[in-house]
């Protein structure tokens, strides 16, 4: 006689069988069959288990845990659409420079950007009465060869509408030309995913 389903088993121990089956299995049991009577003790076990009717209080945590879930959705629904959001560590405009920085700086602004391993350095330069040039630098990851960041596409964005756009430079170079003194996004279209610099104002105070 072949041995009962594994859910068949679980019904047996649940007590879930029809009077023929429960004693199908139970005659089974009786011939000795090790392998079907450690399968028993051991949903046995789990049942007493989970039998207790009270559970342990949760870990404060948990409720921290729970509360940030649909945050958590919304941030990943949105990176799905726009891609990830790069990070500003460096900006000429709030860091001091040092003395003999500050001529050169003069007539420029500089920002670096960081998302995934990539290193988007932006550049803003005065040129003429409400317009500023824009242009940078893409810079890979210690693990990636500098080719990664050759004739990578790029979008300088205003209200949704794409201002304009360039590939780079086999060193990750790009420049976007001049362009008004205004608030922009810049979208880069990396190997792994896109990546969007966020509240990019284009101007020089």
């Amino acid at each position: 006689m072949s041995c009962p389903t594994h859910e068949t088993l679980i019904g047996f121990a649940a007590g879930d069988l029809d009077a023929p089956e429960r004693q199908s299995v139970a005659t089974h049991l009786l011939t000795d069959c090790p392998s079907c009577a450690v399968t028993i003790r051991e949903i046995g076990d789990l049942r007493a288990l989970a039998a207790p009717a009270v559970l342990e209080a949760p870990q404060h945590w948990t409720f921290e845990r729970a509360a940030r879930i649909p945050a958590d959705l919304s941030q990943r629904r949105s990176a799905s659409v726009l891609g990830r959001v790069a990070t500003l560590v460096f900006d000429t405009a709030r860091s001091p420079l040092q003395a003999g920085a500050r001529a050169a700086a003069a007539s420029s602004r500089q920002l670096l950007f960081r998302a995934l391993d990539y290193d988007i350095d932006v550049r803003i330069a005065d040129r003429e009465k409400g317009q500023v040039e824009v242009s940078g630098q893409i810079l890979p990851g210690s693990d990636r060869p500098i080719e990664a960041v050759s004739g990578v596409e790029m979008e300088l964005v205003s209200d949704g509408r794409a201002i304009s756009q360039c590939s780079t430079s086999e060193l990750g170079e790009f420049d976007f030309g001049l362009v008004p003194v205004g608030d922009y996004s810049l979208n880069v279209e990396a190997d792994e995913d896109r990546i969007l610099v966020e509240r990019l104002t284009a101007d020089h105070d």
